[in-house]
């Protein structure tokens, strides 16, 4: 027969005890631990979202900078500057784009003529996001007479609404509008271009 030291007992004991404390502390911080993941992941994916849409507006500002004030063919320019910025825009994870809007900015608040973003008048064209068609609806507004000459030339700006979903199911639906905007003046065109 085989006789146990008793030292040997206790080890074996204080081992299984210490393997059920193990799986109690386990089962309170995993669940802590995935909801801090996925929060982690959420918000990453917004902010990765909040970031494409603000390099959008660059894109669209830079391009319409350079090319729309010497475009004999406005319409073309500025459907050229929308391209860009949908391509942009199509990688999006989990926002929605509502609205991109061209425009003469004012220099020093950037905002459009009517000097907020509910109404498109004067120098101004917006395009509003169709879910139906995902595709940008016709072209509301027109600026046919962007100044590219001499020293003072025009500021455009480009601005992007768009909606962040939040949705993870954990902590309720949460959406989030972003309101992105950038403005770059024109550049100067070449003087023979100039009437």
């Amino acid at each position: 027969m085989r006789h146990h030291h008793p030292d040997a007992l206790r080890g074996c004991l204080r081992s299984r005890s210490e393997r059920g404390a193990v799986a109690i502390e386990a089962a309170f911080a995993l669940p802590i631990m995935v909801l801090l993941g996925i929060g982690i992941l959420t918000y990453g994916q917004a902010y990765s979202d909040a970031s494409i849409t603000s390099g959008s507006t660059r894109t669209g500002a830079r391009l319409a900078s350079a090319t729309y004030a010497p475009a004999t063919d406005k319409d073309a320019a500025a459907a050229s500057v929308l391209a860009a910025i949908q391509a942009d825009l199509g990688n999006l994870k989990s926002a929605t784009p509502v609205e991109v809007w061209m425009y003469k900015a004012d220099g020093a608040t950037g905002l459009p003529p009517s000097g907020n973003f509910t109404s498109c008048s004067g120098a101004c064209m917006k395009w509003r996001w169709s879910a139906a068609t995902s595709a940008f609806l016709a072209r509301q507004g027109s600026w046919s007479q962007p100044n590219g000459c001499g020293a003072q030339t025009d500021y455009v700006g480009v601005y992007i609404k768009a909606t962040l979903n939040l949705n993870t199911g954990l902590f309720g639906a949460r959406t989030i509008t972003v309101n992105q905007k950038t403005i770059m003046r024109l550049e100067p065109i070449i003087t023979t271009l100039c009437v």
